[in-house]
């Protein structure tokens, strides 16, 4: 298993991801990089520089790691493996700390990103949650919840 050792987000510009979508996930030997389509969002810049700092702190404890390095698995469909449960959600803004834009809730077996609902659109967190679905969902990264 390889230690998850990095998540990044970043605007993207249009020609940079697939017709339609509003991002897109790279994975590959313990990191992620997630290209964001800038008009999904008010404020998409500061909600990837958020995301990254908390997915730093996240993964500079040791919690995740990655099962196995297979190249572009993360486009395949989710099997429904069901591992553990993680999903980007919109709340409002009074659901957050002052100043936040996004916040993450973790349980054994459950991550949810709450994020600021006039910071991402409803296809940014489906985009988000069906590739969660597919890595969380199915084991291909795993939560080290007892160490």
């Amino acid at each position: 298993m390889q230690e998850s050792t990095d998540v990044r987000f970043e605007v993207a510009a249009a020609d940079q991801l697939p017709d339609g979508r509003a991002c897109h996930l790279r994975e590959s030997d313990g990191r992620i990089r997630v290209a964001v389509r800038p008009t999904h969002g008010k404020r998409t810049r500061e909600l990837c520089d958020q995301l990254n700092e908390l997915h730093a702190t996240i993964l500079g404890q040791a919690r995740w790691v990655q099962t196995s390095g297979e190249p572009d698995r993360v486009e395949g469909s989710p099997q429904g493996l069901g591992f553990a449960k993680c999903s980007w959600q919109l709340v409002s803004p009074d659901k957050l700390p002052h100043g936040h834009l996004c916040m993450p809730v973790e349980f054994e077996k459950n991550f949810t990103w709450l994020i600021r609902e006039d910071c991402a659109s409803p296809e940014l967190c489906a985009e988000m949650t069906a590739y969660l679905d597919r890595i969380v969902g199915d084991g291909l990264w795993r939560q080290r919840w007892a160490r």
